[in-house]
């Protein structure tokens, strides 16, 4: 199951327990879009949703960075480059704390 942040927000304010133990039950739940509030990623976290924040360029058509909701490291970091890539943040000023994220990796042939 996938949504947005909005729309994972919506679902974490109007579940009920019957609703929690089903989300218990998804094997994963990702929100994209948009980075997901650190309240919502917790909550998620201490109801043991297999939650993951994840972010993704559209041309990529794919997840670039993640961040898992039941991985103990995860939990408590921001969002990771996943395996497999590199990325580097490219910044017009070195106390800038935003820039463009430049992903490297290797292209699998299908």
């Amino acid at each position: 199951m996938t949504a947005v942040p909005a729309i994972f927000a919506s679902i974490a304010q109007l579940s009920s327990q019957d609703d929690i133990e089903r989300l218990q039950q998804l094997d994963s739940f990702g929100v994209g879009g948009a980075s997901l509030p650190e309240d919502l990623f917790q909550w998620a976290a201490s109801l043991r949703i297999q939650c993951f924040d994840c972010s993704g360029a559209t041309e990529m058509a794919g997840t670039i960075c993640i961040r898992r909701a039941l991985d103990p490291h995860q939990k408590i970091t921001k969002l990771q480059v996943i395996d497999g890539l590199m990325g580097v943040l490219e910044k017009d000023n070195e106390k800038d704390n935003f820039g463009e994220l430049i992903i490297l990796g290797k292209v699998r042939k299908c």
